[in-house]
């Protein structure tokens, strides 16, 4: 097969519309609380660490280009062999055409039609063919916003293990691309050719002319916790006046800021507010507050002109949405910020965004639905094309390859190879935490925090008992 450079960019810009159109949250969070625990249900030790996952650390261990098993903890069911359906048609459910293209780069399945519903159509048309039976694809797609709906507790989808592929042929894949996919009885449901973690791409040019330095080893420990994050934020305020900020809106960071959580928002069924929660509340606010952020919102024109306008020192973003925006010309006298960037790890570190590819029960090709699987999400030589046409690919094995690779550094980045640090990043993300529900939670939460920072919730316990008593109407506890 020909390798289409055009490839990667066709499928940067179809995760920015997939992630525009299906965002966790949209809404401005802001505001303070304490620490203080609310009185639902402590944690226990399983909902702390789940029984079937392994832990950050114990995923992370292992070095670049090792061998190495699934991670314990998925359940595999009986796999069906001997599927033959060579003259069968797949029909594949897709956001737009930029999947299209990417089978027809790297699947060697002939036999493939793709269907695009009309724009802004598409799961109520996946929802509406899954319920009857009738045009329901053999393969769909899932945006990561929502793609935990069809895999937990979810009749609507097939364990991989019911295509023939073995949990076997998943060495490699980072483990919470598995975590995401899994049913809630543990069986893997969907498999991703791509990982999205995420790092805090800074802009040099205001690191020099406000803090004296630019250089990602002395940038890092700016960025150490959330603590040193919130002085990094006064002192680039203060120094420019006001008219630079550490980050563009409140919304940048929350992500990052709730991946270090410990326990997960349903415990015993009861809502639980791990203080990490709470403490966001604070640090929202403290933002708002004292003027550190231009309280933009994500996707908005004002959020997207601050990437290259020299206003807005850093994002906290995967590499899929910096290559969109941050991959510009290299800076000139007249303008220094443009194409002058730097990457650190942040205080906490998570993923954003991906897309998923599942198998519905109604699939009639379950030989090629594996083919085409194995050959988007599991192909090395694929992969490892796709890694260097600007994808941070689901396999370790490949971006520890691409990580060692000099080649690989970006102009724009200064010189720095993106992969050393995402590598590290990915490996660490752990999603054991997620409940059924976590979309809605994620909302509710976010639409509280709001009204906080906005001064139309007085304390910080009020909020707690608002979103208690919310996510109760919802039928979610």
């Amino acid at each position: 097969m020909k390798p289409q450079k055009i490839v990667a960019m066709i499928i940067l810009t179809a995760m920015a519309m997939g992630v525009a159109a299906g965002c966790d949250s949209s809404v401005t969070p802001t505001e303070t609380a304490d620490t203080t625990e609310t009185s639902a249900t402590e944690p226990s030790e399983q909902s702390q660490q789940s029984e079937t996952t392994p832990s950050s650390a114990e995923s992370s261990e292992t070095e670049p280009g090792a061998t190495e098993t699934v991670p314990d903890g998925f359940r595999e069911v009986d796999i069906a062999y001997n599927l033959t359906d060579e003259d069968e048609e797949v029909v594949v459910f897709c956001f737009d055409d930029t999947f299209g293209d990417l089978l027809s780069t790297y699947s060697d399945v002939a036999n493939i039609r793709t269907v695009v519903p009309e724009s802004g159509t598409y799961r109520d048309t996946l929802d509406r063919v899954l319920a009857s039976g009738d045009e329901a694809p053999d393969l769909f797609l899932l945006d990561a916003s929502y793609a935990n709906d069809y895999f937990v507790d979810d009749s609507r989808t097939l364990p991989v293990n019911s295509l023939g592929i073995s949990y076997s042929e998943l060495t490699g894949m980072f483990n919470y691309t598995l975590q995401l996919a899994e049913s809630d009885d543990n069986v893997i449901k969907g498999l991703t050719w791509q990982a999205t973690p995420c790092a805090v791409f800074y802009n040099r040019g205001i690191a020099e002319e406000l803090l004296g330095v630019s250089d990602p080893s002395d940038i890092a420990p700016m960025f150490s916790d959330w603590d040193t994050f919130l002085s990094t934020a006064g002192t680039i305020n203060e120094a420019s006046n006001g008219e630079k900020k550490i980050i563009s809106g409140l919304d940048d960071i929350w992500r990052n800021y709730t991946a270090s959580r410990t326990g997960g928002w349903i415990t015993g069924g009861r809502l639980y507010m791990d203080p990490v929660m709470t403490g966001y509340f604070d640090l929202a606010k403290t933002l708002t507050n004292e003027g550190l952020t231009f309280g933009t919102t994500q996707w908005d024109d004002n959020w997207l002109n601050g990437y290259n306008n020299g206003t807005v020192f850093s994002y906290f973003i995967p590499l899929w949405i910096a290559d969109l925006y941050l991959n510009t010309p290299a800076p000139t006298d007249g303008d220094p910020y443009a194409g002058n960037w730097g990457v650190v790890r942040a205080p906490s570190d998570c993923y954003w965004g991906g897309t998923w590819i599942a198998a519905s029960t109604y699939c009639n090709s379950r030989a090629s639905a594996a083919s085409i699987m194995r050959d988007i999400t599991m192909d090395q030589t694929n992969l490892e094309d796709m890694a260097r046409n600007g994808i941070f690919v689901n396999n370790r094995f490949v971006m520890g390859t691409i990580s060692e690779d000099a080649s690989e550094a970006r102009d724009w980045l200064g010189g720095q190879n993106p992969a050393v640090l995402l590598l590290e990043v990915a490996n660490s993300i752990d999603t054991s935490l997620v409940c059924d529900s976590e979309r809605q939670i994620n909302e509710e939460y976010m639409n509280i925090v709001s009204s906080y920072v906005a001064g139309d919730i007085e304390s910080t316990e009020e909020a707690r008992e608002i979103f208690e008593s919310n996510i109760a109407e919802l039928g979610i506890i």
